[in-house]
């Protein structure tokens, strides 16, 4: 499965945060990963704050968040190569048309 997507998923997470909703959005993303046992796996985000945060560059100061970093933390360490990587929302078009498609859901609702 080299470089391939294995799943793309837009869900309504309720009434978040944007920065809960994209440790939501990781969090998901690294259970499919361990569930899958893999081994070198590369996550893109264009949150900037995400990234960082996971990568120890910037500290988790929000209690709503920390729980949801402390259970990111504790999966991707069962993940042998893990990258995750920032780029600009630009870059990322296919994931922001999942998070309109899961707001959507949300108004429906």
């Amino acid at each position: 499965m080299d470089g391939e997507v294995v799943e793309r998923v837009s869900r309504s997470v309720g009434i978040r945060t944007n920065n809960e909703a994209e440790y939501l959005a990781l969090l998901t993303a690294l259970r499919k990963a361990v569930s899958m046992k893999a081994e070198d796996v590369e996550l893109i985000s264009d949150s900037e704050l995400l990234v960082k945060q996971i990568r120890g560059e910037y500290r988790v100061r929000s209690p709503r968040l920390k729980r949801l970093h402390g259970e990111a933390v504790k999966l991707s360490s069962r993940i042998p190569r893990l990258r995750i990587t920032h780029v600009d929302r630009w870059e990322n078009r296919e994931a922001d048309k999942l998070a309109k498609k899961a707001a959507g859901y949300a108004k429906d609702s």
